[in-house]
């Protein structure tokens, strides 16, 4: 009878785990259904007007976040020039710490779905990159190597968070190219996965992700 009210005390306790990993998940995912696109003022998640530039904004609210008191917000800005691609993410984050970091994930291989498959990009806050992939909770996992100098520019103000600049196509400090351009479908939605990890937050809410889709024009 003991050996029955056990099990089942750890039966109970893994449900619990289970739903709160599915609850914190799923705050992270829900947000994509907040977005602001500035620039086609259509869908969030879409941006089938835009001809060069694409803004977006993403927000979450305290009880989804814990990286500040209020709200946190993503800002993206996409813009083209011909065949280069320059991204500037803006985050309001109010601590600065060099693992702190912007991960980019495109569908590489064109598999409409975002995971360890395709190509990720991490934008370190000390301007550095290693070598990752995107898995499961949303953030990515990092290769056992020494951090490189990335492509990126990043910069960081205690009143307005940070700023994480790259252009695409470019290579980081070895000479390793990030790419993603050649894999992306004009006159089409492309999906993109992007996360903010707060190196200062611990647990499964370390920090925020989300997707969305958008639009390469044709003649880009």
């Amino acid at each position: 009878m003991r050996e029955i009210l056990k099990n089942r005390k750890w039966q109970i306790l893994c449900l619990i785990l289970t739903i709160a990993l599915i609850f914190s998940v799923s705050l992270n995912i829900y947000q994509r259904f907040y977005a602001s696109n500035d620039g086609s003022g259509g869908n969030p998640a879409s941006n089938e007007n835009a001809s060069e530039e694409m803004n977006f904004t993403f927000t979450w609210i305290p009880d989804a976040q814990r990286i500040v008191q209020g709200v946190f917000r993503l800002e993206i800005r996409m813009r083209w020039y011909g065949e280069n691609l320059s991204i500037v993410i803006t985050a309001n984050d109010d601590d600065y710490n060099e693992w702190d970091y912007i991960g980019l994930v495109f569908d590489t291989n064109q598999d409409h779905h975002l995971d360890f498959h395709d190509t990720s990009y991490a934008l370190l806050a000390n301007n550095k990159t290693i070598p990752s992939f995107l898995v499961d909770h949303g953030f990515l996992c990092f290769a056992q190597t020494m951090p490189r100098l990335g492509p990126q520019e990043v910069s960081f103000n205690p009143d307005s968070g940070y700023t994480f600049t790259v252009q695409f196509p470019c290579s980081d400090e070895i000479g390793w190219e990030w790419n993603p351009m050649q894999s992306l479908k004009k006159g089409d939605d492309n999906p993109l996965h992007v996360c903010f990890h707060d190196e200062d937050v611990r647990g499964y809410t370390m920090g925020v992700f989300i997707r969305f889709l958008f639009y390469l024009p044709e003649q880009t």
